[in-house]
């Protein structure tokens, strides 16, 4: 029974009158319409000869007619594991009648007109805002059951309820569902330090929804977890490469969509500490490497790109916690590491310049983070020339070096000394 008491049989009936009314007229509407029906008088929504004659043109009504016969496709010819191969938007028309005010005028007018009174204005306001969630349900159902074996078909119904066009608020509703339990599991395995059980319950959702803002969240939420932990152990760097290795591929589709976009506020923090930990990871695992080896050289520049992304996405990252509070040092560690390494591969002063200006825009982490300073000092007196401001790092560095309790005598007697002298020297062409 209908809100304001109509009976299902009479609603049925007021279709039926509704049809017979639109038959009689010789318009476009009304070959199609008998195009629905096959010789045995069995309707076929789905009709492909009605489909293209209101493609071409149609009455008024003609978008509600395709909406029917598109979506109705999706039930006649269900999607396969080819579904990927498939461009068919079933909603698309349904998000053209939702918006459309004028079909709603009309359909009121029309009821009205069958029924012999006003039809409940309510009634089809009702039904207009109930619309969207009652679309796009069957197609979350229906990627929830293709999930397991068919995850092309989960990702097309996805796809369906992300590009249908109806409203905003309902489509986010929709992709919440579907991310739903996964996502509460998630949270509760990481919580008892079960990660990778956690991970298991996002991936193949994240397959089907690879931008889905919650199961995002969730994964990094996960991996910022898991490595909080982990960077406080001895040999963390060695465990970790396969974990931060699946966090990446599970993100691959959302960082392809975000593009050089921003992030969601509630997901930039979050990203800010993965794309940490993934930099310092690399940093960890080639510094100290053979600094004429290529290896060395992509692994720093790498290590140096995440960590200065995680810095453009939360620059006030190091005062997250103490984990965090190094990030900066981190930075210029694994710039100033690649501007060795391009300088011992040949690759000439622009190449390692390249890295060093970057260092250069965190001065102060790179005269107290300890690699940081001695390769600073290394990279400045391997060019061939110099800038100004190199070479104010340069002094800058020798005089937080001759501060150290731990220098050894030589370093303290003989080669600060002539260091500073050759900084002095160097002055005279600087630019």
């Amino acid at each position: 029974m209908a809100e304001d008491g109509t009976t299902v049989t009479e609603l049925r009936g007021l279709a039926e009158r509704l049809r017979t009314r639109l038959a009689s007229r010789t318009t476009i509407d009304a070959d199609a319409y008998r195009l629905l029906r096959d010789d045995s008088g069995a309707l076929r929504p789905a009709s492909d000869a009605a489909v293209a004659l209101w493609e071409e043109g149609g009455g008024p009504w003609r978008d509600h007619h395709l909406a029917i016969a598109r979506h109705s496709r999706l039930y006649a010819d269900p999607p396969q594991d080819d579904a990927s191969d498939r461009d068919e938007h079933y909603l698309a028309y349904w998000a053209k009648v939702h918006a459309d005010d004028s079909f709603w005028d009309r359909m009121g007018e029309h009821l009205g007109a069958v029924m012999g009174a006003p039809f409940p204005a309510e009634v089809l306001r009702a039904v207009r805002a109930r619309l969207p969630r009652d679309l796009l349900a069957p197609h979350s159902t229906l990627a929830e059951q293709a999930l397991a074996d068919h995850p092309g078909v989960a990702a097309l119904h996805l796809a369906e309820i992300r590009d249908s066009g109806l409203p905003a608020d309902a489509i986010a509703a929709a992709r919440k569902d579907f991310a739903g339990d996964s996502v509460t599991g998630a949270v509760i395995a990481a919580g008892e330090g079960r990660h990778n059980d956690g991970l298991d319950l996002l991936a193949p959702r994240l397959a089907a929804d690879p931008h889905n803002p919650d199961l995002v969240r969730a994964a990094l939420f996960v991996a910022r977890r898991r490595m909080e932990t982990a960077v406080i152990e001895a040999g963390w760097s060695d465990r970790s490469p396969p974990f931060l290795k699946r966090v990446v591929g599970m993100l691959t589709g959302y960082r392809n969509a975000l593009g050089g976009g921003t992030p969601a506020a509630e997901i930039a923090d979050e990203l800010a500490r993965v794309e940490f930990f993934i930099g310092l990871e690399l940093l960890q695992r080639h510094l100290g490497g053979n600094p004429g080896s290529a290896t060395v050289l992509n692994g720093a520049r790498t290590a140096a790109d995440h960590i200065d992304r995680a810095l453009a996405l939360n620059p006030r990252l190091a005062s997250v916690s103490r984990i965090y509070e190094d990030v900066a040092g981190c930075l210029t560690a694994a710039l100033l590491t690649a501007a060795h390494a391009a300088h011992k591969l040949g690759h000439g002063d622009a190449a390692a310049r390249r890295f060093l200006d970057r260092a250069l825009r965190h001065p102060d982490a790179v005269v107290e983070e300890a690699v940081s300073r001695q390769l600073a000092l290394i990279v400045v007196m391997d060019m061939t020339s110099n800038t100004v401001a190199e070479l104010d790092l340069g002094e800058a560095v020798i005089a937080r070096l001759g501060n150290d309790p731990g220098l050894s005598a030589d370093w303290r007697m003989s080669t600060l000394p002539m260091m500073s002298t050759l900084i002095a020297q160097r002055r005279r062409w600087a630019r």
